[in-house]
């Protein structure tokens, strides 16, 4: 059976949001223990920052958009736990046994390391497989309801935890898993209801661009009404419409996924194989013990916070975390990956026994644990 191919539109979306969210970790992390006060300088990190949860949301959307029609394997979330385990046990071996970052070998960091789903030392990667463990049960409702139904449903979760929540400050018990799932209804009905036809991915661009430039005015203007008025909150929080939830997040998100979609679909091997790696790029920058050592001792972004060079500093070294990490992680995809999926292959029968055999006895014992209770 010959293997489908990607539009590599959506994969090049993957790619740019990958540079979004480096660009927006050079910005939070590289300058983490900094003191901002109003100079261009913070203007440039806080423009830097901003895509960083539109990549997040474009990342969501376009796994959304190819989940609802795929079927959900363990194999699947073995192999991600895999990628996820190789990187983050590493990381953690390389410092423990070589660099020995003392601030960053915290017994809390030593759990994050081995257990790094449980222990959410990714945030994203452990929304993402609770998104990926409910995903069947979401598809199941999205293919019961109808049109207006699934409208409705969208309508009022950005209501409630879009326009409520960043403009009113009601957080109706918003998390991250939350927007996860509304951005997956989001793009389930996208790709059941959209007619593409009458789509025109230059105005989706165009709005896109235009909530952009939205944003950074929006912050601009906080961070001047703060030195005019002498309020460093003000200042320190100019970037508040930033936020995942944001409207102009999801909307910029929202309009940048349409139009790549419109967009004549390609393919490129080339774009396709780099897309595969974005992953494991996020892995190992995001690390959280190798990241106070990359911005601090590799990168050195503190010391560029008042250079006049600031921003051909953090353009090269958003490349260059992109460029290493890719490679590093092609190099994992034919050498680890190879061997773990063939051995996930050649032993995924006797494992599912395993996994059934054990769901089983566990929805026993809590069935005799409910009727021992109720008796």
């Amino acid at each position: 059976m010959k293997r489908e191919v990607r539009n590599s539109n959506l994969e090049l979306l993957r790619i740019i949001s990958m540079f979004l969210i480096i660009a927006h970790h050079y910005a939070i992390h590289g300058f983490a223990t900094i003191k901002f006060s109003f100079t261009l300088n913070k203007f440039l990190i806080d423009f830097l920052s901003l895509g960083g949860q539109l990549g997040v949301s474009c990342f969501v959307l376009i796994s959304g958009y190819f989940m609802i029609n795929s079927k959900f394997t363990f194999q699947k979330l073995c192999k991600i736990i895999g990628e996820v385990l190789f990187y983050s046990i590493g990381i953690g071996l390389l410092f423990i046994f070589c660099l020995k970052p003392v601030e960053s070998l915290s017994v809390f960091n030593l759990l994050q390391t081995f257990f790094p789903v449980g222990y959410v030392s990714y945030w994203f990667i452990t929304n993402y497989i609770l998104l990926m463990l409910f995903s069947p049960f979401i598809n199941i409702i999205m293919k019961e309801i109808n049109q207006k139904c699934h409208r409705n449903i969208i309508f009022f979760s950005i209501l409630i935890w879009s326009f409520f929540s960043v403009f009113l400050g009601a957080s109706f018990e918003f998390n991250k898993l939350v927007w996860f799932v509304v951005l997956y209804f989001i793009a389930g009905y996208i790709k059941k209801y959209v007619n593409f036809e009458k789509q025109n991915a230059k105005k989706h661009f165009m709005m896109a661009f235009l909530l952009y430039v939205l944003l950074i005015l929006t912050d601009i203007a906080l961070m001047c009404i703060g030195y005019f008025f002498n309020k460093n909150m003000l200042i320190d929080s100019s970037n508040y419409f930033m936020k995942i939830n944001s409207p102009f997040i999801l909307f910029a998100a929202i309009s940048l996924f349409l139009g790549f979609l419109k967009c004549k679909p390609f393919q490129s091997k080339v774009v396709n194989l780099i897309s595969s790696t974005t992953l494991g790029i996020y892995l190992i920058h995001d690390n959280r013990i190798l990241r106070p050592y990359l911005w601090r001792n590799i990168i050195k972004a503190p010391i560029f916070y008042s250079s006049p060079f600031l921003i051909i500093h953090a353009i090269l070294s958003i490349f260059f975390i992109f460029m290493v990490c890719s490679g590093i992680d092609f190099l994992r995809q034919i050498t680890f990956e190879k061997y773990y999926c063939t051995f996930l292959n050649h032993n995924w029968k006797r494992m599912k026994e395993k996994i059934s055999l054990f769901f089983h006895q566990l929805e026993n014992l809590l069935s005799k644990w409910i009727q021992c209770f109720y008796q």
